[in-house]
């Protein structure tokens, strides 16, 4: 059996996502209107696919002007990495470059004391994690030196075959161990795909056509609001 060591890190693509408190809604609600407008008068002129992009295009472009955006990554999420020991976390690297900066042993001597606090609570997190899972530790053999610098963490030691180190590259030995479990799968929910191909495409203009014209034309729909629009051209959209 060939066991190689793996190290993995998730990247993660930054997506956008609008700040809703921070938009401009008398403005946007206003260029909405005047869109509105706008499609009505082109009704006659225009096929509904040409009314359906423009309005589409304006809307986002609305949405893009009016709705600030910002970027924003799902961090990964350590348990013993608290409010409080992020605090220190922050206070200690502030502290170090005031340091480096000043070569001051007071200040010296300030960002050791709070290195030391931060380590002690880190550890005294994990050592609480550790307790409340009832997790075992499955290394028992010394990693560095006469120390055991790595952790298997388990609440059923049944599943581990076998632990053991091995010599590494440095002088960190390499620990190596046998787990009894199987990935689970998940099946996939089937989904309804269309074939575009075998789509009878003129019946459908034919209808969106007479659908939007009809709706367009009648006198009492001028007066509708954009959601009253947008919910009649989702539904014509779903049925046809």
């Amino acid at each position: 059996m060939t066991h190689f060591p793996i190290s993995l890190k998730l990247k993660q693509t930054p997506r956008n996502v609008p700040i809703y408190n921070k938009a401009n809604w008398e403005t946007m609600k206003k260029e909405v209107i005047n869109l509105q407008h706008t499609i009505q008068e082109k009704v006659n002129t225009h096929t509904v696919d040409e009314l359906w992009l423009e309005f589409k295009t304006k809307l986002n472009e609305l949405v893009s002007e009016h709705i600030p955006h910002k970027k924003l990554t799902t961090k990964n999420k350590t348990p013993w990495v608290t409010f409080e020991t992020r605090k220190l976390m922050k206070k200690r690297d502030r502290l170090y470059k005031k340091m480096k900066k000043s070569g001051n042993d007071n200040m010296r001597n300030k960002y050791k004391q709070i290195k030391h606090q931060y380590g002690q609570e880190i550890n005294s997190k994990l050592v609480e994690i550790v307790t409340e899972n009832d997790f075992i530790q499955m290394v028992k053999e010394p990693t560095r030196g006469k120390n055991i610098l790595d952790l298997i963490l388990t609440n059923n030691p049944g599943l581990i075959e076998r632990t053991q180190t091995q010599p590494g590259m440095s002088d960190h030995e390499i620990v190596i161990t046998d787990i009894n479990i199987k990935a689970k799968t998940y099946r996939k929910k089937p989904r309804n795909v269309y074939i575009y191909k075998k789509a009878d495409m003129n019946s459908l203009q034919n209808d969106i056509d007479q659908a939007f014209t009809d709706h367009l034309k009648d006198k009492d729909n001028l007066t509708n609001s954009v959601e009253d629009n947008w919910n009649f051209s989702k539904t014509q959209l779903s049925t046809v």
